[in-house]
């Protein structure tokens, strides 16, 4: 009888630790959750574009990295395997073989994402909506990397941003073998033919260089006769080594050189350059900065970054904006206050605050990177 009594005991003493432990373990998620949304209120910001109505005498630009925003069609000469359906991979020796000798990650994405039809919508209204949160309207010019073709800019112009005015669509093919290119987007009509400009290879010659994006040039004609000349671009990734980012930069400054003086000038798009790389090099804060007014140096005093990589920001997307913008006697100037870093589309940001990719499961998120945008006001009527 006395052992039964012990265990007995025991017995209740388990069971009241176990609903004691039970008890805790919900007090402690109940906790957790009500952080979780606690941190979601305070960390995302509001839109401060809400209410507003969209700025008369201004010129508004957006640059913005739409992370891979293929067709679902084959191109070509170009590696585009991973974002094609699964019904056109299957029993395909020449996906087979491209998937085979990606690295791990790259190599499950390549034989398993459906890139069908429905996943390619929802991935452009998605990226619509960032580009629309801002007025509700979006920028009068957009520039855009990491674009397949011109047909798929077009069609994400036409069924998503149709409404909105846009009037001029350019995307030149360049030498990137994924055949992710980078284009531009303008309520404004062209001030002369679009061009391509490759990377001119010196400091990395040694490393075979691979094909990668050119620098569009697209001249637009701005009201009050006036012409700026927009540059988009999308250097080499941290994949590559830095002689590749230092002959993009150099190719880039004896463009702008060529610039005529009576002409404005707009770089934008993907740099690729940490700050470690440029505290060391100066692509940013000494090169361009002495060659014109650059984003978040003259503005975006409060903004982390565009990009987060293993947690840590990074100012991948900048614009940069021709010395004459600033000038005393410019027709047109920069509005330093009105640069900012988009991030408040309907889940473009996690919960972290960190850019959202796109997933194409949930079909949530939009990119891995945010947008960076300015204004430029007139300054005489």
């Amino acid at each position: 009888m006395e052992r039964q009594n012990v265990q007995r005991v025991v017995s209740r003493y388990v069971f009241q630790g176990r609903k004691a432990l039970r008890s805790v373990l919900l007090k402690l998620f109940l906790v957790l959750v009500l952080l979780h949304v606690l941190y979601a209120c305070v960390s995302t910001p509001k839109n401060p574009f809400d209410g507003r109505s969209y700025p008369e005498g201004r010129v508004t630009v957006m640059s913005y990295n739409l992370e891979n925003l293929f067709d679902t069609v084959h191109d070509q000469d170009r590696e585009d395997f991973t974002f094609l359906p699964l019904v056109t991979k299957r029993d395909n020796d020449q996906v087979l073989q491209y998937c085979q000798k990606q690295k791990r990650g790259r190599r499950k994405e390549c034989f398993e994402l459906d890139w069908s039809e429905d996943v390619l919508k929802a991935k452009m209204k998605n990226l619509a909506q960032v580009v629309r949160q801002v007025y509700g309207k979006g920028p009068d010019i957009l520039l855009v990397q990491e674009v397949e073709n011109l047909s798929i800019l077009k069609r994400f112009v036409n069924e998503e941003l149709g409404d909105l005015g846009y009037q001029t669509v350019e995307l030149l093919e360049g030498d990137d073998k994924r055949g992710v290119d980078v284009g531009l987007v303008s309520r404004y009509p062209k001030a002369g033919e679009a061009r391509l400009h490759r990377i001119q290879w010196k400091e990395a010659l040694k490393l075979h260089p691979p094909g990668t994006r050119g620098i569009l040039e697209v001249p637009l004609q701005l009201p009050r006769d006036q012409v700026v000349h927009v540059f988009v671009l999308h250097f080499p990734s941290q994949a590559n080594p830095t002689p590749f980012r230092v002959d993009a930069v150099n190719t880039l400054l004896t463009l702008l050189d060529r610039v005529p003086q009576n002409r404005f000038w707009i770089v934008g798009g993907d740099w690729n350059i940490t700050p470690e790389e440029d505290e060391e090099y100066g692509f940013i804060s000494r090169q361009l900065a002495q060659k014109g007014l650059v984003s978040h140096i003259i503005g975006c005093k409060r903004c982390k970054g565009t990009h987060n990589y293993r947690r840590d920001w990074s100012f991948f997307d900048i614009l940069v904006f021709s010395p004459r913008f600033g000038a005393s006697d410019s027709p047109l100037k920069v509005d330093a206050d009105s640069i900012v870093v988009p991030q408040w589309a309907p889940g473009q940001a996690r919960i972290s605050g960190r850019p959202n990719r796109f997933d194409s499961e949930r079909l949530t998120g939009a990119s891995d990177h945010f947008p960076i945008y300015g204004e430029l006001v007139w300054t005489s009527e």
